[in-house]
This record gives C-alpha cells, structure tokens and sequence, in this order.
C-alpha cells in the first residue's frame, strides 16, 4: 500500500511536469539539426547554460520533438528512487548503468553508480523529465546526453552510421578526419578551425549518410579532448582561460615534458572550441574529403599525400563502429530497429561513397600542422576545384 500511494504521488507529479508548458519554465533553450529537434527547460539555469555550450549552432526545425525538463529536487529524488529498483539494468554506455522500471506508458530510469551524478529520469514517449539529487555540473549535462541518445539512434533510423571520426567544413563542404586513437584528429580538427577558416561539426565521433551520389556528415555534440602538447603549443590561445570543466589536479601538476598519447587530457565545449579557434559552428554538410590522420611529435616532416581508393575504404570501414559502438553500444533510450544485415548493407554503401571522395593521409609532427595549416588547406581545397 505505501508502494502504491507513493507511486500514485509521484505518477502525479511527473505527469504535472512532464506536460508543464515551455513558457511556464523560469529557463529555455530550442535546438534542431536534420533527425530532430529540442526543447530543453528548466528552473536551473545552469543546465540551459549546458545546452547552449555543446547543442551548437543553434537553430530551429520542424522535425521529431523532443521535450527535456530538467529540476533539482533532493526530496521527489529520495521518493523516486525505490520505484526504480522493480526491474533491471542496462548499460547506457560503457561505464554508465541504470535501473530501469516501466509504469504503464512511463519508464522510469535511475543512475545505478555512486560515483557519478545522482538521478532519474522519467520517460513518457518523447517527453522527459531529469530530477537531479543536486545541483552540480554533471548532473546538469544529464539533458543533453538524453537528447545526444534520441538525435543518434534517429539517425540512424533515417539512415545514418555512426563514425569514430572528427569533421570540419568550408564553404559547404565537409573534410572527414579519421585515424585511430591518438593519431591527431583533435589536432588537425584545432589547426583547420584556427588556422584555415573551417568551421567546427564534430569531434571523435559524428554521423555520416551516403548514397552513390553523394555523401553527407553531421554532429554529435561531445566535449573535444585537448592533449597537454596542443594547450602549450597553443598557449596564447589559452592565456587566462578559464575551462569550464576543471581539468584533473594530476593534469595541472605535471611538469614533464608532454608525451604524445597522454591519456590525461584538458577538455573544452563545443562552443568553448568556438571562441578558442574563433570559428564557427554547423551541424551538416556534405563531405568533400577524408584525411586520414597520422600525425606524431617526433619532428617528422608534415606531408599530405593522397590515399588510394582501397586504403581509403578500409580506413571508413574501420571508423564505423556499427551496429555496435564500443563505448555508446546499440542504444537505451531508443533502440536501431534494422537487423545487423541491413546495417551491413548501408555500411557498403556509404563506404563507396566515402572512398570515392578526395583522400589524403596526413603525416609528420603535429606542431608543424599548426604551422603549416594553410598549406594543407590549400591542397585540399585545390584537389576538388
């Protein structure tokens, strides 16, 4: 019996805020792209200032709506939290799980790790509501990861592959970077929107949708990881810079000399990237070429060499982790409804495409990338003229 008064409260309360109107809200921020568009509120304006940091540019869209509201309230956390403990788990990501519980057309979802930001959040179709526990910087990042979920797998419905890639554009095409971990595609990513007049899409991973004709890219809003190499090559952009993510006390206090490949890193928004490159930001374009990052800080002399069609194919084929990411796997909040032969399939086709593109590989010392950006630009831009 307490169960169900409990649940009938908190049933209540949900369906109150989950239907509040935007105007209602103290705080509020809209956001589209292609798959769908956003509307986040809240009466903690720290979580919109979140929105506004990494849901860049922003713009406005007719398609599928999805609704955030977000409210810290310690209480109603502490009440919903035993309502979540009736079904199961599942993994969000590779080291996020929650509990997950279904009440009628509502699922209710709670953090299952102590060491991460307390709350739940509670779904009714395309409508959520994030009761955070307190109100810190983490948690207000929650309406966000939610609306990165739902934009993924939407894309994926309407035909787009997720990619372990970087991409920028210039006046409407899209360079695609690739390589593997730690191979620069941050760095090369930095120097094209610093140094080149390239506007930032995405960083480590973004989504790309290709036919034979023609082949598109699009963000993924993620922080963008910059190596201590990077900050103090780049220290007059970083003069007096106050990051919004405080990095590591470990971090701060390493004196050595910076090693490539340093798993420890400084991370910015994609709207701190902005104003440290003073660029700009798009959420799409068609992609004009594919670098193949190889970059290293040994002194290597910087050379951009063109990259076979073969070798080209393989480095994509790599790069697309489907159906099944390593780190954001097959999806919790929506779920992909083609069968892994289909998404084979699509794979084919958008790395065809992709293959087809101008390609290069990029070598040699990262440092004499940021000195030579506008040479690599040149010849990019060169080879599809």
């Amino acid at each position: 019996m307490l169960l169900s008064s409990r649940l009938r409260r908190a049933v209540t309360l949900f369906e109150t805020y989950l239907h509040k109107p935007a105007s209602e809200w103290e705080w509020g921020y809209r956001w589209a792209n292609p798959s769908c568009s956003a509307c986040i509120c809240s009466n903690e304006n720290g979580a919109i200032d979140e929105a506004r940091e990494y849901l860049r540019p922003a713009t406005f869209g007719n398609r599928r709506e999805i609704f955030v509201g977000f409210l810290v309230d310690h209480q109603l956390y502490e009440e919903v939290l035993p309502l979540t403990q009736c079904g199961g788990y599942l993994s969000a990501k590779h080291d996020v799980v929650y509990a997950k519980t279904e009440y009628g057309d509502m699922q209710l979802f709670a953090l299952a790790q102590p060491s991460k930001p307390a709350h739940v959040i509670i779904r009714s179709a395309d409508r959520f509501l994030v009761v955070a526990a307190e109100p810190t910087l983490e948690s207000y990042r929650v309406p966000v990861r939610i609306i990165r979920e739902i934009l993924l797998r939407q894309a994926q419905k309407d035909g787009g592959l997720f990619l372990h890639a970087a991409a920028v554009c210039r006046d409407g095409r899209a360079a695609v970077i690739l390589g593997d971990s730690g191979a620069g595609k941050t760095t090369t990513t930095w120097a094209l929107s610093r140094y080149a007049g390239f506007s930032y899409i995405a960083n480590d991973r973004c989504v790309v949708n290709g036919t034979q004709q023609n082949a598109r890219v699009m963000t993924w809003p993620l922080s963008i990881r910059l190596g201590r190499g990077l900050v103090q090559a780049e220290s007059s952009a970083f003069s007096d810079w106050q990051f919004r993510r405080a990095p590591a006390e470990s971090l701060l206090r390493r004196t050595t000399t910076p090693e490539w490949g340093e798993r420890e890193k400084y991370e910015v928004t994609p709207r701190e990237l902005e104003v440290l490159t003073d660029s700009n930001s798009t959420f799409e374009a068609d992609i004009g070429w594919v670098i193949l990052a190889q970059l290293t800080a040994d002194g290597a002399p910087l050379e951009m060499t063109p990259l076979s069609n073969r070798d080209a194919a393989l480095s994509i084929r790599r790069a697309i982790t489907e159906p099944s990411d390593p780190d954001y796997l097959r999806g919790w909040l929506d779920q992909r409804t083609e069968s892994d032969e289909e998404v084979f399939e699509r794979i084919e086709a958008v790395t065809g495409s992709l293959a087809c593109l101008s390609a290069f590989t990029l070598r040699g010392d990262a440092n004499e990338l940021l000195a030579r950006t506008a040479e690599v630009a040149k010849q990019l831009v060169s080879s599809s003229a």
